[in-house]
């Protein structure tokens, strides 16, 4: 015979009991042996009665029938109802003796009539569980089913009185955020061995290493379940290298005590890495990050840090790496450990320093440059598609790190496109001083920057309303730097399919303001300031032409482009740049000339940002349905490094009178194209400057100076035209080619169309042009087929239910199709997951602005519960993580 528990007695009171019965006596057969107190607290008061004897049934009965309080009397008894006859047993409630059944005690808390076979079996513990913890009045009725207790809803209502939360952790995640709420460290640790180990199996399904989590935090250590997970991370990740698998293996053993032995293997180990990597957007990451740090350095296998992709000291161990890598000139490995720290967190914090490793690889990367030009022409051809990249390149390295050892390894492998493009320029000034002595003979590939109006601005000008964007001082690397920011803006490098591409300005000389922007903007060889240069544009035979039936050309300065609050552009620009009447709209902006004017050394980053009212301009621009033409008076270099003055009363920064002797490092240079006198003595070597300390300098013969940009933009194609996109030599986007890059024209012979393109911005941004490759060298797009290793993975996820999930909840602003998805992701995946935008670009034969945005869609498609499968790092490297795609979309090998 069952003894009587009071748990389980307020429990059948909960069961047999109406709201509406006050008065009632309810008989349950078990022993008739009662130590507790008299009456218990119920919905009304529980008055227990011991009844050894049938006689003592009726006794009992008799008493509670003759009193006038409300209250449940409760007959414990060993009686069936055979023995206390049908008289007795039809004053008792339900008609009957009850017996004292867990199940059916369980069941009237939850006021349900059918049981989860689960919790007779496997669960059994949480019946008495949940009797013995039962509210007043019963469970809450939230079983999904009306009239049944199922597992879910019994572990729900467990969950919440003895641990404090109902919202059972469904994934690793759930559970680290679960273990830093007040209390639940120390009600696990109240749980029995056995509890604990049920619930490891429910929380997160039971999924690896939940377990030792549960252990973890009933041990108190609760506080160190994301560090831990950022070292188990480290202690369990692949590695080739021998003498860190040897840490490896030792910090997995002093490390037994804390996380057990044989309870973790690399696949766990991964899911609770990326789970701490989830926890860090919402927590104290730093404190976590810390404390990671700390264990390994307890642990004497700090060296471990450089397999995370989270710990700070990893990021400065893979610096290290990359150092001795490029001394050693190990292309293949730096180009491993950029992608690495591309990877790391600190990738996207410390843009800069990415950066810089990411430049210093391409330098790397890039075998010595051996061409030879022999004509002006071809020198600036080369520079426009090679030369330029590199000093792109370099200026990324200057004043990036700190430590001693990555310095120097910078400053080696700058040094040595410093002496190479020395020489270079040295070639090319004295090319050029031949060819200024005369005029110059019409070249398609470059374009005396006189003749800027007459061969680009005006045709462009006939065929759609433009505005010349002239950035004073803007060499060629900064508009490569540029042309990435306004691509994200919705421009693009554009032509008329029947221009073989746009040339490369060539600066009047000396190249200083007064000279070559005035000739730029009236068109003309002429020295003058403003007036003159807004006069010889107003004026300019061509533009007028263009502008036949429209107001005159309109040139503006800086002091005219912003209002007087300096938050916007000012009335009258804005409004000549809105006015269909207005063909032609001229602005000088200069942003690049003022920072160069400085003395500070203070590194700027071009964006558009940094131009002032450019941003302003091209909405203006775009609003009005303008073409951009972009363009400089000339370019410039930087003080730098062994910078030296050679004090000279009668000349510039860089120029000087044609007095006193030519010095190996200048150049003499006359003919109609020599203003200033007709001749003058220019520098040449990037080092020389004849006048006091600047930021920067100008007026010289180095192709820095010399070689001014042109482009057109455009926002919306016009009829007629396709888009021309400046693409970075091989070495730049890392397709694997060590070939030295040869001279090239700066952008591509025309490609053959296949269908006229769109508005770009807008559908076409996430479409692959229907356009054949150009002539200029790519590397052979990739098939959207997948390998057949890949085919399996592929396949999986887009089986999987939780991908099919994420496409019915994952609102995209573009179509993005499973093809074009699985062409991405096999593109990145046959590179070893991790391969440079530009580069993967040229592979697919897509624009890499338009490549970048649509990998946007993808990641929104793939990346989920903060898992990063899908990474663009500082807006170069892409990179796929296809062991954490398996794990997150449940795919098999």
């Amino acid at each position: 015979m069952p003894a009587a528990d009071a748990q389980q007695l307020l429990a059948l009171v909960n069961s047999v009991r109406r709201q509406e019965d006050r008065r009632l006596a309810i008989a349950v057969r078990v022993d008739p042996v009662w130590a507790g107190p008299d009456t218990l607290d119920g919905p009304v008061p529980i008055r227990i009665v011991p009844c050894p004897s049938p006689l003592a049934v009726r006794e009992a009965l008799a008493e509670h029938e003759r009193t006038d309080n409300d209250q449940v009397v409760m007959l414990l008894t060993g009686c069936g109802d055979s023995e206390l006859g049908p008289d007795v047993v039809a004053r008792l409630a339900k008609g009957r003796v009850v017996s004292l059944d867990p199940f059916t005690s369980v069941l009237g808390l939850f006021r349900a009539a059918v049981l989860d076979p689960a919790l007779t079996r496997s669960e059994r513990w949480l019946v008495d569980e949940l009797i013995e913890l039962a509210p007043p009045g019963g469970w809450p009725r939230e079983a999904p089913v009306p009239g049944v207790l199922d597992l879910e809803t019994a572990w729900r209502a467990w969950h919440g009185a003895r641990l404090g939360f109902t919202d059972i952790p469904a994934t690793l995640t759930d559970v680290l955020a679960v273990a830093e709420r007040p209390g639940v460290p120390a009600r696990v640790a109240a749980l029995t061995p056995e509890r604990r180990a049920s619930l490891a199996g429910r929380w997160a399904h039971g999924a690896a290493p939940t377990a030792v989590l549960v252990e973890l935090i009933a041990g108190g250590r609760a506080a160190d379940l994301v560090s831990l997970g950022l070292v188990a991370g480290a202690l369990w990740e692949p590695t080739d290298d021998t003498a860190l698998a040897q840490s490896q293996v030792l910090g997995r053993v002093r490390l037994e005590g804390t996380i057990g032995r044989d309870t973790v293997d690399q696949r766990s180990a991964a899911a609770w890495a990326a789970a701490a990597t989830a926890m860090l957007g919402h927590g104290a990451a730093s404190l976590w990050i810390d404390r990671a740090e700390q264990i390994l350095h307890e642990a004497a296998v700090a060296d471990l840090a450089v397999l995370s992709d989270l710990l700070p000291s990893g990021f400065e161990l893979r610096l290290e790496r990359l150092a001795a890598q490029i001394t050693a000139g190990r292309v293949a490995d730096a180009e491993a450990t950029v992608a690495a720290l591309a990877r790391h967190r600190q990738g996207s914090r410390r843009n800069r320093r990415l950066a810089a490793a990411t430049a210093a690889v391409r330098l790397l990367r890039r075998a010595e440059y051996r061409s030879a030009p022999s004509t002006v022409a071809a020198h600036l051809q080369a520079y426009a598609s090679d030369g330029a990249w590199v000093e792109a390149a370099r200026r990324a390295l200057v004043d990036a790190e700190q430590r001693v050892t990555i310095t120097a390894a910078y400053a080696a492998i700058c040094e040595r496109t410093v002496v190479e493009q020395r020489a270079t320029d040295l070639a090319f000034a004295r090319h050029l001083a031949t060819w200024s002595a005369s005029e110059p003979a019409p070249n398609d590939s470059i374009v005396p920057i006189e003749q800027v109006l007459d061969r680009v601005v005006a045709p462009v000008a006939a065929a759609q309303p433009v505005v010349v964007l002239v950035c004073d001082g803007m060499a060629l690397n900064v508009l490569y730097e540029l042309l990435r920011d306004i691509a994200d803006d919705g421009w693009t490098p554009a032509a008329p399919v029947d221009v073989p591409g746009w040339p490369v300005g060539v600066a009047m000389l000396p190249t200083v303001t007064e000279v070559s922007r005035a000739s730029l903007l009236a068109g003309a060889r002429i020295e003058g300031g403003q007036a003159e240069e807004r006069n010889g544009f107003a004026n300019h035979p061509g533009l007028r032409t263009a502008s036949a039936g429209h107001k005159a050309p309109v040139l503006f300065h800086k002091a005219q482009l912003v209002a007087p609050a300096g938050s916007a552009l000012s009335d009258t620009v804005r409004s000549a740049l809105l006015d269909p009447a207005q063909r032609v709209v001229g602005v000088v902006v200069n942003s690049v000339d003022d920072h160069l004017s400085r003395g500070d050394q203070v590194r700027v980053d071009w964006t558009l940002e940094s131009l002032g009212p450019v941003p302003w301009i091209l909405d203006a621009a775009a609003e009005a349905n303008r073409v951009v033409v972009l363009t400089a008076d000339h370019g410039h270099v930087l003080h730098g490094e062994g910078a030296a003055s050679r004090p000279h009363t009668d000349g510039g920064e860089r120029w000087r009178r044609a007095t006193g002797a030519v010095q190996p490092d200048e150049i003499e240079v006359h003919g109609p194209r020599v203003l200033k006198g007709g001749t003058a003595v220019l520098a040449v070597d990037d080092r020389l400057r004849y006048g006091g300390f600047k930021y920067g300098y100008h007026g010289g013969a180095s192709l820095h100076e010399v070689a001014v940009p042109v482009t057109v933009l455009a926002r919306v194609l016009p009829e007629g035209w396709e888009r021309r996109p400046l693409l970075p030599p091989a070495w730049w986007a890392g397709s694997g080619n060590d070939v030295p890059a040869t001279a090239q024209p700066p952008l591509p012979s025309p490609p053959k169309v296949v269908r006229r393109p769109t508005t770009v911005g807008q559908s076409e941004l996430f479409e692959p042009a229907d356009v054949e490759s150009p002539s200029a060298p790519t590397t052979p797009a990739i098939s959207s087929t997948p390998h057949d290793g890949q085919q399996g993975w592929l396949g999986g996820l887009f089986a999987s239910p939780t991908f099919q999930g994420q496409r019915h909840r994952v609102r995209l602003p573009r179509p993005m199709d499973d093809d074009r998805v699985g062409r991405y992701l096999t593109a990145v995946a046959a590179q070893g997951g991790t391969i440079e935008l530009p580069a993967l670009a040229a592979r697919l034969g897509e624009p890499a602005d338009q490549l970048r945005m649509a990998l946007t869609l993808v990641q929104r498609l793939v990346n989920i519960d903060g898992a990063e499968i899908l990474a663009v790092r500082a807006g170069t490297t892409v990179e796929l993580n296809v062991e954490l795609l398996r794990q997150q979309f449940e795919v098999g090998q």
